[in-house]
């Protein structure tokens, strides 16, 4: 029967580690900033006072033609590209696939990652709304977001039902199976 070792060692070791800086001559240093807890909003029905004038605003008369907007504020975002209802359709047949997804390394002894159907349409997704924001059609999609990595340009593959590995750009271009 082995000994049970006891947990006060590591217990006391942790405590040394938090009182250490303390005891090393460590102190606090004023540097006139006070923290202080998050405050909740205030009710909405409550009016704000206005805010304090900048410095460097204009004067009124100078706003420019009236109707004009205020020069502080920011422009309207623009509204994004739409896209095909084809790039739609692709991510919805890798959701219902039920098959496994595959991102390659490049080292061919590691093991590859791999996702479910779900989580590799969210991955395309993420991928599209970050690096192919203006990718609009499924022949520009495929190529740029379904392919491979955006690093390292490393393949996306999918297993298919038999067992055997197809790239999914080519799955994706092959009609479904029933």
């Amino acid at each position: 029967m082995t000994p049970r070792r006891s947990a006060r060692p590591l217990s006391l070791a942790l405590v040394a580690l938090l009182l250490l800086p303390a005891g090393c001559g460590a102190r606090k240093v004023d540097d006139g900033r006070r923290h202080e807890p998050m405050r909740r909003p205030p009710p909405a029905d409550l009016e704000r006072p206005p805010a304090p004038a900048r410095p460097d605003a204009p004067e009124p008369s100078e706003a420019g033609a009236a109707g004009a907007e205020p020069p502080d504020q920011p422009e309207p975002l623009a509204e994004p590209p739409v896209r095909e209802a084809a790039i739609g359709e692709a991510l919805d047949r890798i959701r219902a696939s039920g098959l496994r997804f595959y991102v390659l390394d490049d080292d061919p002894e590691a093991t590859p990652d791999e996702y479910t159907g779900h989580q590799f349409a969210s991955l395309l997704e993420s991928k599209a709304d970050w690096i192919a924001y203006d990718v609009t059609t499924l022949a520009e999609w495929i190529p740029t977001v379904a392919t491979q990595t955006f690093v390292g340009g490393v393949a996306y593959e999918v297993q298919l039902p038999d067992g055997t590995r197809q790239g999914v750009a080519e799955w994706l271009r092959s009609p479904p199976s029933p």
